[in-house]
């Protein structure tokens, strides 16, 4: 990256060039002009991996004016909307091609596997139609891998300079009916909800332990299309915004996330099973020597929770819940690794694949300055264990004070209302006319507060937002009711049912606090003393880690 900065081959939109100005500065080479890494900062480090491997991945490394290409700095919203609906048409496409079916009209009334199973059937019966459809999709395949290696890295470096609330949706790879309720939920909270690209990791790399993986691609595009409406909506900000988030490289090749991953797991797992873990094959051989242990302390803190399953189960009927979604959805080769597992190894193995995608939900809110946001109680749950096993830690070494761990608990605790049931098209008719702005001016305005303390008044302020946010909640749901109430009338009889739900996701309108991030926020009882005690990639979510602990299911 340094050579092609200074080469000219990488252009950064100015707003990108100011913030990393002083993280270059500082940065000390050694007699091989090598740099020294000690000198280099989280966000730097950050920026230099997410460039090379978003370039290598699309097939650009050495041509990196395409992948900076500099757009009018007034015009970088725009850019990202039109790429966006450009996006989504290609969407469109590609799943109307290999269905012969709009999205709205496939299922008819069925279930999305009897729907795939059905279409499989007209290919077997009509081979003529088979190789027309195959020709058809993969053409309309082609133009979409040319999208995204001419603008997927453009999308996921830009989107970091949106400004606004924004947030970034987690905890699962797939995008689900409950992916878009989350969406539809926060469409009027947030300035842009980010979303990682369902489709760009099925062509990103080979998912071995996946069965179905082209009828998982139609299933996600098939959840994802219906949020159309709002990307074809001209806002002033994007209201969404899908990006390749290049996962499956960083997870395959990066060293740095491989290594992030192997710690948070050691200090999950350190904390919750009582021991101390070097190397992440210590874990399952822990798991392998003292099964019962691992099983006690898996029970009692509720770490496992099955696919589908609520974690109220017995151990052993979550074994055999995991076990049944392995045959239905997993490779032979995936199944016979797993059914060779002990209970206990078993267990800890679907634990760790729940921690992954919680892990690059937390790097994409770090890289693109956005709260996180998850669409099932399950999701924040683990979200939870993870922040409390990092805040006991702290705790522990004074690095937090617990008084300021309960007010933060405390901001986020009353349940709110939400615009859970509204149909999309008239979600993006209330973002055309503004309704809600002042809602998120207030939220904006009671943050900004608490971002701006020293270490001194953070306690206080803290007590202050938490009154401010209790009665933004009091006049937010009066706001609601009169919009429900108004709208009603136009949109009568879509609204019979009420728009107005119990909160589906935590109001995560806390960005993540860093130490690298240059804000006193609370970075003062973030600052060197806790890094002492902690890794620094969980570091920046502490914060936020703990606010979601008031995670509220509809």
């Amino acid at each position: 990256m340094f050579e092609q900065l200074e080469s000219g081959q990488l252009q950064l939109v100015p707003e990108v060039r100011a913030r990393i100005a002083g993280d270059l500065a500082a940065v000390q080479f050694d007699e091989q002009g090598e740099p020294d890494l000690e000198t280099v900062s989280d966000h730097l480090r950050a920026f230099a991996r997410a460039y090379f491997l978003a370039s290598e991945s699309l097939g650009q490394t050495g041509n990196a004016e395409t992948v900076a290409e500099k757009p009018e700095s007034t015009a970088k919203s725009e850019r990202i909307d039109e790429l966006t609906r450009e996006l989504f048409a290609h969407f469109e496409r590609v799943f109307c091609a290999y269905t012969n079916s709009r999205p709205e009209l496939f299922t008819k009334g069925q279930d999305f596997v009897t729907a795939i199973r059905a279409l499989g059937r007209s290919w077997q019966n009509d081979r003529t139609l088979a190789n027309r459809t195959a020709r058809a999709g993969s053409n309309a395949m082609a133009e979409l891998l040319k999208f995204y290696k001419k603008s997927g890295a453009y999308l996921f470096s830009a989107t970091k300079e949106l400004p606004g609330l924004k947030t970034v949706l987690g905890g699962t790879q797939s995008f689900t009916s409950a992916s878009a309720d989350a969406v539809r939920s926060m469409i009027l909270y947030s300035d842009t909800v980010l979303v990682a690209d369902p489709i760009y990791r099925w062509v990103e790399v080979d998912h071995e332990a996946e069965a179905f993986q082209f009828p998982r691609l139609l299933e996600d595009l098939l959840g994802i299309l219906p949020l159309k409406p709002l990307i074809d909506a001209k806002l002033p900000i994007p209201s969404i915004v899908v990006f390749p988030s290049f996962e499956g490289t960083l997870d395959r090749k990066d060293v740095y996330t491989q290594d992030a991953q192997e710690r948070m797991l050691m200090q999950f797992f350190g904390h919750y099973l009582n021991a101390r873990f070097d190397d992440i094959s210590e874990i399952f051989s822990y798991a392998r020597r003292r099964s019962n242990e691992t099983i006690e302390a898996i029970l009692s803190s509720r770490l496992l929770v099955a696919p589908g399953a609520t974690g109220a189960e017995s151990f052993d009927t979550q074994l055999e819940i995991i076990r049944d979604n392995n045959r239905r959805f997993r490779s032979a080769s995936y199944q016979e690794s797993m059914n060779k597992l002990p209970p206990a190894l078993l267990a800890v193995t679907t634990i760790m694949e729940r921690l992954g995608p919680i892990y690059h939900m937390n790097e994409n809110a770090d890289a693109l300055g956005a709260s996180p946001l998850m669409s099932l109680p399950v999701h924040w749950h683990y979200y939870e264990l993870l922040a409390r096993a990092s805040r006991d830690i702290l705790t522990k070494n004074d690095a937090l004070p617990r008084d300021i761990v309960d007010i933060s608990k405390e901001l986020t605790s009353r349940e709110r209302c939400w615009f859970g049931n509204v149909p999309i098209d008239v979600l993006a008719d209330l973002r055309m006319r503004g309704e809600n702005l002042e809602l998120r001016r207030k939220l904006g305005s009671a943050i900004s507060e608490l971002r701006a303390s020293t270490t001194a008044t953070v306690a206080n302020n803290a007590v202050l937002v938490e009154r401010a946010l209790r009665q933004i909640g009091i006049e937010h749901n009066k706001e609601l009711a009169n919009l429900e109430t108004r709208y009603r009338r136009t949109y009568t009889p879509m609204a019979i049912g009420g728009w107005l739900t119990i909160a589906a996701s935590f109001l995560p309108f806390f960005p993540p606090i860093t130490a690298t991030a240059g804000v006193a926020a609370l970075a003062g009882y973030l600052g060197a003393k806790a890094v002492q005690h902690m890794e620094r990639y969980h570091l920046g979510r502490t914060l936020t880690g703990i606010l979601a602990a008031s995670a509220r299911s509809r």
